[in-house]
């Protein structure tokens, strides 16, 4: 049985070796990396693939800075034994701070500090022993579908006939990273999963 990871406390821990949990918040943060996206828009707008080292580049620098502006609310959110504080956002716009348009990416920090400010006063800490290098791992999925589909707008305005909905765009993202799956996987992902597989 495979099992998204989510928030510490936001669902009941399995101890059972047959379950796996993912590496990250869920599977997207294992599928959602720049290489997939870059190779999913050169399929889906049919594009020449000598841009796609562009892409790739291009959407990890959104990625690097969706990381930074999200890094202390997924602390806290990871800090936190309270499971009714809601320091990080879920949704596919991460709670306002994903703007896009046909034209550009962009980042709002406020909704995310107003959730601070909305919370804190609900705060009590956990004994877990976390760090802002942790952010990465758990910026949740459906947020990360939503960069990724923000960015594949921007390039489908100059072919908006292939401008794919967001449920063709995850697919895709599927497609491509089922192909290969080691290819685009971080070494210390493979290692958690290895790992598992040889514990059952």
């Amino acid at each position: 049985m495979i099992i998204d990871r989510d928030f510490p406390g936001c669902k009941k821990w399995i101890a059972d070796r047959r379950v796996l949990y993912s590496f990250g918040y869920s599977w997207e943060n294992d599928v959602v990396g720049p290489k997939v996206v870059a190779e999913a828009i050169v399929n889906l707008l049919h594009l020449d693939p000598a841009g796609t080292s562009v892409l790739e580049n291009e959407f990890s620098d959104l990625l690097q800075r969706m990381i930074k502006i999200s890094r202390w609310s997924i602390l806290l959110q990871l800090m936190t034994q309270n499971p009714s504080c809601d320091f990080a956002p879920t949704d596919h716009s991460f709670g306002g701070c994903i703007c896009g348009d046909a034209i550009t990416v962009r980042f709002d920090s406020k909704p995310l500090y107003d959730r601070i400010q909305r919370n804190k006063s609900r705060f009590t800490r956990s004994g877990t022993r976390r760090s802002t290098r942790e952010s990465a791992r758990y910026i949740p999925g459906h947020a990360l579908i939503g960069l990724g589909y923000a960015f594949i707008v921007t390039k489908a305005a100059v072919r908006p006939a292939y401008r794919p909905n967001r449920t063709s765009f995850s697919a895709m993202l599927l497609h491509v990273f089922s192909a290969s799956p080691r290819t685009y996987l971080p070494r210390a992902t493979i290692e958690y999963y290895r790992a598992w597989a040889r514990s059952i």
